[in-house]
């Protein structure tokens, strides 16, 4: 053990080892603690039944039951997990434009009974990069994923400066407001307010925004 703690670079975060150097980064710790979300097994009779009762299942649905689901049973105890975590998936963490939850939503929910071991925050990052990838690669009008992460982190930035030196205590979305954030919007680029518009949570099923999906409103014609 000493031997691995004196051969540790603290400046690189490298473990330096005859046979080649290991890079600890803060994903590959993961690995050791928390699991991978468990894949869908079409032979798995739960997993179908679950696939089945929320393909297309629409948010209103989704606060409805968070809303009133009975809570002195094991099972309505593990039916609002699936629910709750739904509703922050579509609404705010790894948000779409459509009304409905996406099926790849779904795949969190197929085992609730320790949600807190799953790589949240490397899935959301994951979904939010394959969006802006969409977004930049495919022209597309809108861009899904979790805006609001990295307008809180751009924002972090402009207060405190470099973020691996910031001593601001986590989880640094803790530390900002409604208010905060819209006074912050209205001291930079336009873009930026439009972002934070978007991010808000949607307003009816029919008209409202859904989530945090920004779209593109900029003028494609010459000046």
């Amino acid at each position: 053990m000493m031997m691995l703690a004196k051969a540790y670079n603290t400046e690189t975060s490298t473990l330096k080892l005859e046979n080649g150097n290991i890079r600890i980064v803060p994903e590959l710790f993961q690995h050791l603690f928390v699991d991978d979300f468990p894949l869908f097994d079409s032979s798995n009779p739960t997993h179908v039944s679950i696939k089945t009762r929320y393909h297309r299942l629409k948010t209103v649905q989704l606060r409805h039951f968070v809303k009133h689901c009975p809570m002195d049973i094991e099972d309505g105890r593990m039916e609002f997990r699936r629910h709750f975590i739904l509703l922050m998936l579509k609404t705010f963490l790894c948000p779409t434009v459509e009304h409905v939850i996406s099926p790849w939503h779904i795949d969190t929910v197929l085992d609730v009974s320790d949600p807190a071991r799953y790589r949240w925050p490397l899935h959301i990052f994951n979904s939010l990069e394959q969006a802006i990838r969409k977004y930049q690669h495919k022209k597309n009008k809108s861009c899904e994923g979790c805006m609001l992460g990295l307008l809180v982190l751009y924002f972090q930035k402009l207060k405190h400066g470099e973020l691996e030196d910031c001593q601001e205590p986590e989880p640094w979305l803790s530390a900002w407001t409604a208010k905060e954030l819209s006074a912050m919007a209205e001291t930079i680029q336009p873009e930026v307010i439009n972002l934070l518009d978007c991010s808000e949570p949607a307003q009816n099923e029919d008209g409202g925004k859904e989530g945090a999906t920004i779209e593109d409103t900029s003028d494609p014609s010459p000046e």
